[in-house]
């Protein structure tokens, strides 16, 4: 870890087009990838799929775990990189019961990780890379919906979102972990602006009705965020698989919490 972190920042500008390419070509592309890797088990049952997709990842998990808990080990007792670990591993496994569609969905948890640890050499603080990835997870999901597959999806994907943000959040703790630590900063700063210009634009195409929530008389399917509402709570897909889609208010407030509580990991005092 830290021989890969030291390596970008001592060359900053092949670390932003790492970051940049990283998104272009890796995260842009996410659908296309888990496309061709459910291929990989068309000749088996969608339960084979999910159990093996969950028994890698499981795995990949441990192997983690395993030299994070090495890293805990130098510590000295500290409890709070314990603490946000057991959370974040805790919202990982919630989300494959209560988010997660199809488990290959779990690339979103690796994809952000790794995109927290290429974003730090550049920014240097948890917060930037907390409204970055939220930026970035945003222009994700909308370019999937919009523009890949605005025939075959009904609503604007809250829940992944929320599994990029987990997934942030977990290559922050792993950052904290290595006793890497934000820089002493001003809340505002130029990423706390582009974000706020981020959220007011996206505000202004709803207040000018290039956006709607739901369909309307004036509306366009095709600019709507939910275009086909959800019956209930929870949604059944072949009676086997049981997940709720988050609503945009539900979602924000998620999104919201979950922020603050990654960026409370900067409130923690330093060893």
């Amino acid at each position: 870890m830290r021989p890969f972190i030291f390596f970008l920042t001592k060359n900053p500008q092949l670390n932003r087009i790492l970051l940049l390419g990283y998104f272009l070509l890796v995260v842009l592309p996410h659908e296309f990838i888990g496309v061709h890797i459910s291929k990989l088990f068309k000749d088996y049952s969608r339960t084979f799929y999910n159990n093996t997709i969950s028994i890698l990842f499981l795995f990949g998990s441990m192997l983690v775990l395993v030299a994070l808990t090495k890293q805990l080990i130098k510590l000295n007792k500290k409890v709070g990189p314990i603490i946000y670990l057991v959370i974040n591993f805790g919202l990982m496994a919630a989300s494959f019961y209560y988010l997660i569609i199809v488990n290959i969905e779990c690339i979103h948890f690796i994809q952000y990780g790794l995109f927290a640890l290429l974003a730090f050499p550049i920014f240097r603080h948890f917060l930037d890379i907390i409204l970055m990835g939220l930026m970035a997870a945003t222009l994700d999901e909308a370019y999937q919906y919009f523009y890949l597959s605005p025939q075959r999806t009904n609503y604007f994907d809250f829940n992944d979102l929320v599994l990029d943000l987990i997934g942030l959040g977990m290559g922050i703790i792993i950052l904290y972990i290595y006793n890497y630590r934000s820089k002493k900063k001003g809340i505002i700063r130029l990423t706390t602006i582009l974000f706020s210009i981020f959220c007011i634009l996206i505000g202004g195409l709803f207040v000018f009705d290039f956006l709607w929530i739901n369909p309307t008389e004036s509306s366009v399917d095709l600019w709507t965020i939910i275009r086909i509402p959800e019956e209930g709570f929870w949604t059944f897909l072949n009676f086997d698989v049981v997940y709720h889609v988050l609503k945009p208010w539900e979602g924000l407030i998620i999104l919201s919490l979950l922020s603050l509580f990654y960026w409370s990991i900067e409130l923690q005092k330093t060893n």
